[in-house]
């Protein structure tokens, strides 16, 4: 059982201000594009997959949520129904699998819905807000499975359970903040 959560800090969220964290849009089959806004008009372009939709290491399904490590040049990208998360370099054709790919399911080398919540820290540790499973998993570089580190105990409102975890963020001391939407708070671990 998971008992990270036990003795830290909940802050309350009132219920008007729970969309904490940053829009994606969910369009299906969407590849990643570099967006511009001069007076409303969206000029964009293909930066990654160029073929388009699928489960190869060229290829993606629904993208929901994104990392981008300006010291690396990498983007992080929550492949949601490909059930892991890839890290792609700018310029090059093929990303890596960094967290999952092995289907659908509560095991730790796998997540369930993962909408959004993802982050990297400084030692290019993954965190994925794993809804489906009310958990946040924490992958190590080269790791094969992930390390539960919030909730994990069930869906609920306890100290050491998660209710629908989404936006996910860590600070420069590893400290874990979750927005719990459905718990109208936010976690500390």
């Amino acid at each position: 059982m998971n008992d990270f959560c036990h003795s830290k800090r909940v802050f309350p969220v009132d219920s008007k201000y729970l969309t904490l964290s940053y829009f994606i849009p969910k369009k299906i089959h969407t590849p990643l594009r570099s967006m511009k806004h001069p007076s409303n008009v969206i000029i964009g372009s293909t930066v990654w997959p160029l073929n388009g939709y699928g489960n190869g290491l060229n290829q993606m399904s629904t993208s929901t949520g994104l990392f981008f490590n300006s010291t690396t040049n990498q983007l992080y990208i929550l492949d949601t129904f490909n059930y892991r998360v890839l890290k792609w370099t700018i310029g090059t054709v093929a990303a890596t699998v960094v967290a999952g790919g092995n289907g659908s399911g509560s095991g730790l080398n796998q997540f369930s819905l993962a909408w959004g919540g993802l982050t990297v820290d400084t030692l290019s540790n993954v965190y994925i807000s794993d809804n489906g499973n009310y958990r946040i998993l924490k992958w190590a570089p080269g790791a094969t499975t992930g390390q539960v580190v919030a909730g994990g105990n069930g869906q609920g409102s306890g100290a050491n359970q998660l209710n629908n975890p989404y936006s996910i963020a860590v600070d420069a001391h590893f400290t874990l903040y979750v927005a719990d939407p459905s718990n109208r708070r936010i976690q500390v671990c």
